[in-house]
């Protein structure tokens, strides 16, 4: 059988107060602990952010480029000519180049279109698309698209020029 003395009580009494709670240190540590899993975690959401944003521009950079380029591909000759030269294109929106008449939409200045249409050969016209726009980190963002045109069709053109 066990005795139950005052000093086996007392012990108990005792150590059952030293395992009730943390220390001020370790509480500390704890805390400095999360704040670095929680800022990094709040670091890595921005920049998340920042990645989609960067992606949707570059999706709307390339939209607008192909929207322009099938604009011309689906254009007379004749008309092709007549745009020789360099244009500098307005883009609403949604991304489609309109003519603005000088008016640029206030939330869309940052996107601008240049079309460069220059005579490379007889009957033969280079045509370059470039897209510029600045992020919202201040940066210069470019997009090009390059083609060639011909009277009679690419294909006819190198097939003549190769015989």
């Amino acid at each position: 059988m066990w005795l139950i003395t005052r000093e086996r009580i007392t012990m108990r009494r005792s150590s059952n107060r030293k395992r009730k709670g943390f220390t001020l240190v370790e509480v500390m540590v704890a805390i400095a602990i999360f704040s670095v899993v929680a800022i990094s975690l709040f670091q890595m959401l921005a920049q998340g952010f920042v990645y989609a944003q960067n992606s949707r521009d570059i999706n709307r950079a390339t939209q607008t480029l192909q929207y322009q380029m099938e604009t011309l591909r689906a254009t007379t000759w004749a008309n092709l000519v007549a745009m020789a030269g360099t244009t500098t294109i307005q883009v609403n929106d949604v991304g489609v180049p309109v003519d603005t008449g000088g008016v640029v939409p206030f939330d869309w200045a940052e996107f601008s279109m240049t079309q460069v249409v220059a005579l490379e050969k007889t009957d033969h016209y280079n045509v370059v698309l470039v897209l510029s726009w600045t992020d919202r980190n201040s940066r210069q963002h470019f997009k090009t698209y390059r083609t060639w045109f011909t009277k009679n069709g690419l294909n006819e053109f190198y097939t003549r020029s190769s015989s």
